[in-house]
């Protein structure tokens, strides 16, 4: 997984972004995971998954 500081995404939020098209990117502060930034098409599909699941459930 790519990882990159704070600092480096308040100098390049575009890049950042840009990191995470396709799989998650770790935001650190003092070398500790605070965040992660998924791309649009990675959330769209984790909200479609978790409605989908939330859906099966109620037929249940």
């Amino acid at each position: 997984m790519t990882r990159i500081s704070v600092s480096k995404l308040k100098e390049n939020p575009s890049a950042a972004i840009g990191l995470a098209e396709d799989y998650p990117v770790a935001i650190e502060n003092r070398s500790k995971v605070k965040a992660y930034i998924i791309g649009k098409d990675l959330y769209e599909k984790l909200v479609s998954y978790l409605e989908e699941y939330a859906d099966s459930k109620v037929i249940e």
